[in-house]
Order: structure tokens, then C-alpha cells, then sequence
């Protein structure tokens, strides 16, 4: 005679356990996904706080030299341009204001803008509505551009191109009276 005995089940079945893997993986994946879009976002709010310190410290140098950068276009600068010739050192000699203008200009951009990010360049601009008024020459818009590094060491500095990578430039623009 066959005898015939069932048995309750007592534990998680391959298909529940299967299940539940699943659900965790996709979890997982959703929180990876998470955390690398929040370290994005940091890495962009720091680059942003450097540039804000940067056109920080050029304003503090043409207020400065004041009635210059007013009255003169020595402060102005676009993408790409030669550094300005420094002829005197103004940190241990006294300059004029055109000398000292110069010499700003060359300090912040090696100084400061270079030392943050080797590929950051700076755009400057006096009256960029074209005015033309007196109180319109004492606004400066400044234009703050960066390569972002994670992408410099992916590619190398020199394969960088920026009319094909403009996803890859960070721009920080501030506007001013001086």
C-alpha cells in the first residue's frame, strides 16, 4: 500500500528567493544611480564656488584701480587671449595704473585662474549691453569658463576641444557695478 504523506512548507521557495533578489538588485542600482548624480552635483556647486571666488578677486583688484578700469579698457579680456606683458613687479615696486592693470590682470590669471583648473580661461566685458553711459562703464559682466577634470583625465588635457565638447564646459557668469 503507498502511502501518501504532504508536508506543510517551511521555508522560502527558489522563486521567492529569486524575487527578492531581484527587487534588491534594482534597489541597489536605483541607489548607485543616486549617489553618483549627488557627487555630480557637488563637483559642480565646487566649481561654481571657486569661480565665485575668482571674479571675487578680480573685482577687489579693479576696485582698486578704480578710475582705471572706469575710464580704460586694460581690465577687459576675452576667451582665449594673450596674457597681458608685465613690464614691473607692482608687489615690490610702485606702478601706474596701466602698469598695475597689467600686473592684475597677469597675477589672476596665472595666479589664481590657471592655479584652480589648468584649462580655465575668463571672459571680461565693461558696459556688455553697450550702452555707453558713465553709469553703464562701471558694469562688468565676468565670465568664469572650466573644463570639468573628471572628463580632462578621461580624454587628456590636449584631446580637449571645445567647440565639440560644450557639455564638458562648466560657465559661471557674474554681473557687477563697480
Amino acid at each position: 500500500m503507498l502511502r501518501m504523506s504532504f508536508f506543510k512548507q517551511t521555508g522560502a521557495g527558489l522563486l521567492e528567493v529569486l524575487i527578492a533578489v531581484i527587487v534588491l538588485a534594482v534597489g541597489l542600482l536605483g541607489f548607485a544611480a543616486l549617489q553618483t548624480q549627488a557627487l555630480r552635483m557637488n563637483y559642480e556647486t565646487l566649481q561654481q564656488a571657486r569661480a565665485s571666488s575668482l571674479a571675487e578677486d578680480i573685482l577687489d583688484r579693479m576696485r582698486s584701480n578704480q578710475v582705471h578700469a572706469i575710464e580704460t579698457e586694460d581690465y577687459e579680456r576675452d576667451f582665449g587671449d594673450a596674457l597681458p606683458v608685465v613690464a614691473t613687479d607692482c608687489a615690490a615696486a610702485t606702478c601706474t595704473p596701466a602698469e598695475m592693470a597689467a600686473w592684475d590682470m597677469n597675477q589672476w590669471i596665472t595666479a589664481r585662474l590657471q592655479a584652480q583648473n589648468a584649462t580655465a580661461d575668463a571672459r571680461i566685458i565693461q558696459d556688455p549691453n553697450n550702452l555707453g553711459t558713465d553709469d553703464a562703464r562701471r558694469f562688468y559682466q565676468i565670465d568664469i569658463r572650466m573644463v570639468e577634470v573628471s572628463q580632462q583625465r578621461a580624454q587628456g588635457a590636449a584631446a580637449f576641444n571645445a567647440d565639440n565638447a560644450e557639455d564638458q564646459l562648466i560657465t559661471v557668469s557674474y554681473q557687477t557695478y563697480l
